[in-house]
């Protein structure tokens, strides 16, 4: 259990682990949210991933004029090796991530920290966000979608209403670290897309206690250039992660019928992908059952497996 504690130097301290490639235009005004909290016990870790536009030199900088902030750098890997690696080096009672272009409210880590005493663990606190425009990005009022989770199995709501009428960006969420270093929790750096997504899914799998916070604590920043604007690797993500969610569920029949329902749904949503994907993929089926009709039946059967591993990891199937 969680027990209020008034001294700050034993209060909880909160690991910020903040993933950068290409952001330092904006890396210093997330870090400044961080130290804006009136919640004090925190450490900040930058993990830059291989950036080419100075934002390594700017965490430096912020890190020579505040000691809690350390800077990770690594090659490019991705945002969920970035997140994975800092992770990795956090020493705190509770997780925050917050991307670099992104900001959190002064009162998150304090807000969310009590809403968390005397829960039994491990436990997560989530709150509710409001959308910002950076550069040239669209206004997009309507792409808001409430982050609230409804029903006793969280889990279940998760998978069925994701990107449908529910979202929650990664800074919205306060987690205790145990359901990472306990259960060996990371970000699948194998997806092109929604790996936050399938994090949640496991993480909300293990059933730790949730506490919601209905106040605006983040700002999720949408920017011309996000990946969330590329629909051809959304789709693609997104499907490879629900094949992957639909296999650890073999056993969980509730959860199986919820993602195969979901599946649809999101072919239907993504039906106005890339041409070029579109292209591809009808000719590459096409292939396939020429190949099924010319070929003897093991070359054949080959050709096929070969097939249908290239398109499951492009979110296609024959």
């Amino acid at each position: 259990m969680i027990s209020p504690d008034p001294t700050p130097a034993r209060s909880p301290l909160v690991s910020v682990v903040i993933p950068c490639r290409n952001h330092g235009a904006y890396l210093s005004i997330a870090v400044a949210s961080v130290q804006a909290q009136d919640h004090q016990s925190w450490e900040c870790i930058i993990v830059d991933d291989g950036s080419i536009d100075g934002s390594a030199e700017i965490a430096a900088a912020l890190a020579a004029r505040d000691t809690r902030i350390r800077l990770h750098r690594q090659p490019p890997r991705g945002l969920s090796a970035a997140r994975n690696a800092g992770l990795h080096l956090a020493r705190g009672e509770y997780v925050q991530f917050l991307d670099a272009d992104d900001v959190i409210a002064p009162t998150k880590f304090s807000i969310q920290l009590a809403a968390l005493v005397n829960a039994s663990r491990p436990a997560l606190a989530y709150c509710d966000y409001s959308l910002a425009t950076a550069g040239d990005a669209p206004a997009r009022p309507a792409s808001y979608l409430s982050p609230r989770l409804a029903g006793t199995r969280p889990v279940l709501d998760l998978a069925a209403r994701w990107e449908k009428n529910l979202s929650i960006p990664a800074h919205c969420f306060l987690f205790d670290r145990q359901l990472f270093s306990g259960r060996a929790i990371r970000f699948d750096e194998a997806l092109p897309s929604h790996e936050d997504w399938d994090c949640w899914m496991e993480i909300f799998r293990a059933e730790p206690t949730v506490r919601y916070v209905d106040m605006k604590l983040a700002t999720y920043v949408i920017r011309a250039d996000s990946i969330c604007s590329n629909r051809s690797r959304m789709r693609r993500g997104f499907l490879q992660a629900l094949r992957k969610q639909q296999e650890h569920s073999r056993d969980d029949q509730q959860m199986r019928v919820v993602l195969t329902a979901k599946l649809a749904d999101v072919r239907r949503a993504y039906r106005d992908c890339s041409r070029v994907d579109r292209i591809r993929y009808l000719a590459t089926r096409s292939l396939s059952r020429l190949g099924a009709r010319l070929l003897p039946s093991p070359a054949c059967n080959l050709v096929r497996v070969r097939l249908q591993t290239w398109l499951r990891t492009r979110g296609w199937s024959l």
